[in-house]
C-alpha cells in the first residue's frame, strides 16, 4: 500500500499541532507588529485558538470601540493570509505586556535543539510505523527529520515547565489542556454538541445543526476533538483490565468514525486508530 505523501505530510502536521502552531503564530504577528501600531492605545494579542484572536486593551473605553472595529479588523488580518484564517476576535481590558524577555529563552525553535540527542526506543518505534509506508527514500528521510524535531522540541519544552495543549496544540504553563480550550469547553453549544457526538460519533457537520442549532465548523472540529479526549482518557484509565477491551475497543471505533468520516482511505484500521488515538492503544486493543 502507497499512501499519497501530501495527504499524509497534512494529516501529521495536524495532528502533532505544527499547522495549529503557525497559525497562531502568524496571527499573532500580523497583530503585534502591523496593526498594533495603527490603534491609538496600547493592545496586545495574546493568543489565537480555532479561528478566534484574544487581544488585551489597556484602556477600558478602547474595549467597546475595538468592538464595533472588529470586522474591519478581522477583514484587515485575513487580508494578510489571502485566506479566512480569522473569524472572531475577543477583547478584553487588563495590563498590556509589551515585551516578553523569556520568550526566546523558552523559544522551542532555536538553534540548540540538537539532533545529536538519542531518541528513546518508543519514539523510534512511532517514528518507525508513521513512515514506513512513504516509498521514496528523500521524502521518508525529511519526513523522519520532522517527527524526531518534533519529539526533541517537546523534550526541550518539558525541560522548560511547558506543555502541549491536547485540543489545540498551543504550548502553554501548565498540564492537559490551555486555559482558552478550557473556557471554549464551558461554552454552551460546545457542551450540547459533545454531548449528541458522545452518544453518536456518526453525526456530521450538517445533522448535528438538527439538534443544537446553528454551529461554526471550527466549532464543531473542536467538539469532536474534546470528546475524542474524553473517550482516549476512559480508554487509557481502562488498558489493564482485559474484561474491557471490547468496551474500549468500541470506543476507540467511535474515536476513528468522528475524526474520519464517511472519508475514503487507504489507511487500516488500525493504523486510524494508531494517528487518532497513539500507537499504545492501537496496539493494545486493536
Amino acid at each position: 500500500m502507497v499512501v499519497n505523501f501530501e495527504k499524509a505530510v497534512k494529516k501529521m502536521t495536524k495532528n502533532l499541532g505544527i499547522e495549529v502552531r503557525l497559525d497562531e503564530a502568524l496571527v499573532l504577528d500580523v497583530w503585534n507588529s502591523k496593526l498594533a501600531s495603527m490603534i491609538p492605545v496600547k493592545t496586545r494579542a495574546m493568543s489565537f485558538k480555532s479561528g478566534t484572536l484574544y487581544i488585551v486593551v489597556e484602556d477600558p473605553t478602547w474595549c467597546q470601540e475595538l468592538t464595533l472595529m472588529k470586522d474591519t479588523l478581522i477583514k484587515r488580518v485575513n487580508f494578510c493570509f489571502k485566506k479566512k484564517t480569522l473569524k472572531d476576535i475577543r477583547i478584553r481590558c487588563g495590563d498590556v505586556i509589551t515585551q516578553t524577555p523569556t520568550f526566546k529563552e523558552r523559544d522551542p525553535f532555536s538553534p540548540d535543539i540538537s539532533l545529536d540527542v538519542q531518541l528513546g526506543e518508543e519514539e523510534k518505534k512511532i517514528i518507525s510505523d508513521e513512515s514506513r509506508f512513504i516509498e521514496r527514500d528523500e521524502l521518508r528521510e525529511k519526513f523522519v527529520e520532522l517527527r524526531t524535531m518534533d519529539f526533541l522540541m517537546n523534550r526541550k519544552l518539558k525541560d522548560l515547565g511547558l506543555s502541549r495543549c491536547q485540543l489545540c496544540g498551543a504550548f502553554f504553563e501548565g498540564s492537559d489542556i490551555c486555559q482558552e480550550c478550557e473556557f471554549l469547553m464551558k461554552d454552551d453549544t460546545v457542551l450540547c454538541t459533545c454531548a449528541h457526538l458522545y452518544d453518536d460519533p456518526t453525526m456530521d457537520y450538517g445533522k448535528i445543526q438538527e439538534f443544537v442549532g446553528r454551529i461554526d465548523r471550527n466549532t464543531f472540529e473542536f467538539a469532536k476533538d474534546v470528546v475524542i479526549l474524553q473517550k482516549k482518557k476512559t480508554i487509557i484509565s481502562c488498558l489493564k483490565d482485559e474484561s474491557s477491551v471490547g468496551v474500549l475497543r468500541k470506543l476507540a471505533f467511535d474515536c476513528v468514525k468522528m475524526k474520519f468520516g464517511e472519508e475514503e482511505s487507504d489507511l487500516s484500521l488500525s493504523e486510524k486508530v494508531q494517528m487518532v488515538l497513539g500507537t499504545d492503544i492501537s496496539e493494545a486493543i486493536v
